[in-house]
C-alpha cells in the first residue's frame, strides 16, 4: 500500500524560501528589462532625426488658392407645399511653394 508522507514545518519553510528567491529574481530582472525597453524606445526616437522646431527654422512658404463656386436654387411647388433644392459646384486649386530650413 501507498504510505502518505506527512508535510512537516521544515518542508513548508523550504518551499517558502524557494518562492521568495524566485520572486526576488523576477523583481531584479524586471528592473533590467524596463531599462532595456526604455533604451530601445530612446534609440527609436533618436533615429527619427531632427524634428521641426519653429524657433530654429527659417521658413519661406507661399500659399495660393483659386476657387470658384456656383450655387443654383430650384424651387418646386407641390400640393403639400413648396420645396427648394440647392446645388453647389466648386472648383478649387491650391498651390504651395517655398522652403523650410531647420538649423
Amino acid at each position: 500500500m501507498l504510505k502518505r508522507r506527512k508535510v512537516c514545518g521544515q518542508s513548508i519553510l523550504e518551499y517558502m524560501v524557494y518562492f521568495t528567491v524566485i520572486v526576488a529574481v523576477f523583481v531584479t530582472i524586471s528592473t533590467y528589462f524596463k531599462r532595456g525597453l526604455a533604451g530601445k524606445w530612446k534609440a527609436s526616437v533618436d533615429d527619427l532625426g531632427d524634428q521641426y522646431d519653429p524657433r530654429t527654422a527659417e521658413s519661406h512658404i507661399y500659399y495660393k488658392t483659386n476657387g470658384t463656386t456656383v450655387t443654383t436654387l430650384k424651387s418646386t411647388e407641390t400640393p403639400k407645399g413648396q420645396y427648394t433644392n440647392r446645388f453647389d459646384t466648386s472648383d478649387l486649386t491650391e498651390t504651395k511653394t517655398g522652403n523650410i530650413v531647420v538649423k
